[in-house]
């Protein structure tokens, strides 16, 4: 099975990740990881209107600094593995991803780093179903997490 974790730095997505990993053992047989993490480019006002702000190389370092832990701990579970840093909206960004790969499952925490994002353009765990054509496993908090 090849599945699709997004992994924003949050601890939630790490949750999400370490349940895959459990699920996956549970499972039996043969699986994939697909590790995701997906940046937005920073808007900014200039003298010349509205623009993307920061973009490219830093946008992926910060990308690689946000997948750095949950890359090790696959790497550690000994299963195959890969991973990407994408630029755009998330749960659009997400579901191409997983389509490209041709995913079985993608899955990822209910709870990620920014609530005033989410306030302001809505959640990706509740926007990414309406993208993905796989099943999505939404992942809450531990109980009593945050």
């Amino acid at each position: 099975m090849k599945i699709v974790v997004a992994i924003d730095g949050s601890a939630s997505a790490l949750h999400a990740l370490e349940t895959v990993l459990r699920l996956a053992g549970q499972w039996g047989g043969s699986h994939e990881l697909a590790l995701v993490n997906v940046q937005q480019p920073i808007v900014h006002a200039d003298a010349f209107g509205i623009t993307a702000g920061m973009d490219g190389p830093l946008l992926l370092q910060l990308g690689e600094r946000d997948l750095a832990e949950s890359w090790e701990r696959v790497r550690a579970s000994g299963l195959p593995a890969s991973k990407r840093v994408l630029v755009g909206p998330a749960a659009s960004c997400i579901a191409d991803y997983a389509q490209e790969l041709g995913a079985d499952l993608v899955a990822l925490g209910t709870k990620g780093r920014s609530n005033l994002a989410s306030v302001l353009v809505g959640s990706v765990a509740h926007r990414l179903p309406q993208h993905c054509s796989c099943p999505v496993l939404l992942v809450p908090p531990p109980a009593g997490g945050h």
